[in-house]
């Protein structure tokens, strides 16, 4: 699931930019839709009209004006004239000159240049970052440090749980508002515990975009390879309530994105884990999780693994910020061990606690297994110490003349988004 599908058709309120109608197919141009408006699209705000495109009559209009500002055959100059009119090369802060969307897809590339993404020949997905150094000769691989990995559970878990998919339909009829509005990227349920909105939080919703989308596109590779049928593929007593999109279902999206939107909130917050504010995000992470299971889209696997893809992801992106210690735990899920070995395969049983309800406290690392004092489960794979990104792809020609180039895209945008909660508890 992308971040765009989530917005469902919003991007095209554009078109309402007045006389500027006539371009109204221009709204799919809007990368944040109706979380971080234009504010052209208020025809009392004092920017009305000045989007993009035009209509003939303006056009006409503006070319009538112009005949009687302008000398004829002559170029007007600036008096006295303007210095340094171009601004500088490769300077971050050329950002602020450009629309929010277009700060998104600049951002999204700097985040997406140093991954791989590869499958082993044992079926493993394996997401990779690439540090990258320069050398006198150009550029130089050093050690590419594993990001997260995944490998699909056999056949025979989905067949046992496609019991709990069809016993947990029973929840369908208190639940349909809820599924029916967490179709997208359900900002508004975000939104009810944080108060998000696009005056307040510009930033922070151009952050979480850039985090969402190149989520989705890592997400979307290893659903296609993983290639994990719906639970109709093995009941046609499923009967789901909602249409999903034709992908895969392993891991689940929807368990991704609520999971690292409430890893990204808590960070930009400054709030401890386990506080009151960031319990509410992460039961309403889990609550987003289980619906998509309610609906009939989902296995409670899908969430499991989703989850880890989440939370791994979301302090990936972190370190790529340079936030706090500029570092993610590399995490893994085997799929092959989430039946119990020592039977022969037709007979495995699965894990005890794949037979529950999914549960959002099971550690996923042993750092955290040992803080909680709760068993690591055997399909979580601790993949070694935190790896740090030795140095962010698009800080590597920075000009030293500019002090602020030497951000990042990245963490330039990190640093606006945070801006934007400085009435909260403050975090390195």
């Amino acid at each position: 699931m992308t971040i765009y599908s989530g917005l469902q058709g919003a991007q095209g309120a554009q078109g309402a930019q007045g006389a500027q109608g006539a371009q109204g197919a221009q709204g799919a141009q809007g990368a944040l839709g109706a979380w971080v408006p234009h504010f052209a699209q208020a025809t009392v705000a004092p920017s009305a009209g000045l989007g993009p495109g035009a209509d003939p009559a303006m056009s006409f209009a503006l070319t009538a004006s112009r005949e009687e500002l302008v000398e004829p055959r002559l170029a007007a100059t600036w008096d006295p004239p303007r210095t340094r009119l171009m601004p500088p090369v490769a300077a971050v802060r050329n950002a602020e000159r450009w629309a929010d969307d277009i700060r998104v897809e600049n951002c999204i590339t700097a985040l997406m240049q140093p991954l791989n993404m590869r499958f082993t020949n044992g079926g493993q997905f394996v997401l990779r970052h690439m540090n990258i150094t320069l050398a006198a000769g150009g550029l130089v691989l050093g050690v590419a440090p594993v990001v997260l990995q995944l490998k699909r559970p056999p056949e025979r878990l989905f067949a046992l749980q496609t019991q709990m998919v069809f016993d947990m339909a029973d929840l369908r009829q208190e639940r349909l508002s809820e599924i029916v509005g967490q179709l997208g990227i359900p900002m508004q349920f975000w939104a009810a515990i944080t108060d998000l909105n696009p005056s307040n939080h510009r930033r922070t919703l151009e952050f979480l975009a850039v985090a969402l989308q190149a989520l989705s596109h890592v997400n979307q590779i290893a659903k296609h390879g993983l290639a994990c049928l719906r639970p109709t593929a093995f009941s046609p007593s499923i009967q789901p309530m909602i249409n999903p999109r034709r992908f895969g279902a392993f891991p689940c999206g929807h368990a991704a994105e609520a999971f690292l939107v409430a890893h990204l909130l808590r960070a930009l917050s400054g709030q401890s884990p386990g506080s009151a504010f960031d319990t509410q995000l992460q039961r309403l992470a889990k609550r987003i999780s289980d619906n998509r299971v309610v609906a009939g889209v989902h296995f409670p696997v899908d969430n499991v693994a989703g989850r880890m893809v989440g939370v791994t992801f979301a302090e990936y992106v972190l370190a790529r910020c340079g936030v706090g210690p500029g570092t993610w735990q590399p995490r893994g899920f085997d799929g092959d061990l989430t039946l119990q070995p020592g039977v022969p395969p037709e007979a495995r049983a699965p894990q005890p606690s794949l037979m529950r309800d999914f549960d959002r406290h099971e550690p996923m690392d042993q750092a955290t297994a040992g803080q909680t004092g709760l068993a690591l489960p055997p399909y979580f794979e601790d993949l070694g110490a935190p790896q740090t990104v030795a140095q962010p792809l698009e800080d590597l020609d920075a000009y030293a003349a500019s002090p602020d180039i030497a951000l990042g895209l990245l963490a330039h945008a990190w640093k606006l988004a945070k801006s934007e909660w400085a009435d909260w508890a403050t975090v390195a």
